[in-house]
């Protein structure tokens, strides 16, 4: 989020360890969420960096094993005699057997 010219950003830490940012028209108006801690933006920065590198690991997990997945089921559909196309179709499964 950007702040505006008129606009403090504050980050904090909620007590799960999640972090969060508030767009204030003036310093002091309304106040963090029950519990939550300021920290500094390079402390924010340095969080959201982690859970976005996190997230990426994940979904590359997730990829991997959809792939692996898909690939058992080609190699059993072909062992079943199914014909190539049609267990790459059914499989989902496009690369280059291994």
């Amino acid at each position: 989020m950007k702040a505006r010219k008129d606009e403090h950003t504050r980050y904090f830490r909620t007590p799960s360890g999640s972090v969060g940012e508030i767009a204030d028209s003036h310093a002091d108006a309304g106040g963090l969420p029950d519990g939550a801690v300021e920290i500094t933006e390079a402390e924010f920065q340095e969080a959201r960096t982690s859970w976005e590198a996190g997230v990426a690991d994940h979904v590359a997990d997730l990829e991997a094993a959809d792939a692996e997945l898909a690939q058992e089921a080609y190699e059993a559909l072909r062992t079943a005699g199914i014909p190539e196309k049609s267990a790459r179709r059914l499989s989902g499964f496009h690369a280059q057997p291994s």
